[in-house]
């Protein structure tokens, strides 16, 4: 079996069960719209919380193996339908964020701009860093000057990542 076509049914099983998993564990609680709409609730709080390349498992892999070219930027169609399916859903359907802990806290996370909305900075900085970096320029130039900023962003974004969340800590009185 091809290496494309192993990762692909990998990444495809991987977020099916994700997703299958989440969706029987509100099923057993609630009704089938309930189910579906706290599925896609925490698929948007996934996307947008966690940062990380996630458009590359989602939409990347089936793209790949389909058409055999390779997406380029996944990440920029999986954040803007995550913020629409958000916006969508703190609009017409608030009752959704309110049956389980997860979707309570990214209830409070988008209502609340200030200190909150400092995840999605962070999150976006996570999963755009490479646009900012030049990520394709670093491997095919190996210049020191790349190197160096490599080395200055990532460094800077742990300190950042660090005192950010030790505030994120302290703003939300979570005893740790």
């Amino acid at each position: 079996m091809e290496q494309n076509t192993k990762y692909f049914i990998m990444s495809i099983s991987i977020s099916f069960a994700f997703l299958t998993f989440i969706f029987f564990n509100f099923y057993l609680k609630n009704d089938f719209h309930t189910s579906i709409l706290a599925t896609m609730v925490l698929w948007a709080f996934y996307i947008l919380c966690i940062p990380g390349s996630h458009g590359k498992l989602i939409l990347g892999a089936p793209y790949k193996f389909i058409t055999k070219k390779t997406l380029k930027y996944p990440e920029l169609i999986v954040w803007p339908l995550a913020a629409f399916f958000t916006i969508y859903s703190v609009l017409f359907f608030k009752n959704i964020y309110f049956i389980s802990a997860f979707t309570n806290l990214f209830y409070v996370t988008i209502t609340n701009p200030w200190p909150h909305w400092l995840i999605f900075f962070v999150s976006g900085f996570g999963t755009f860093y490479r646009f900012i970096i030049g990520y394709d320029k670093f491997f095919a130039n190996k210049y020191l000057h790349y190197t160096l900023r490599t080395i200055i962003i990532i460094f800077s974004c742990f300190i950042l990542f660090q005192l950010s969340y030790k505030e994120l800590i302290i703003l939300l009185n979570i005893l740790a």
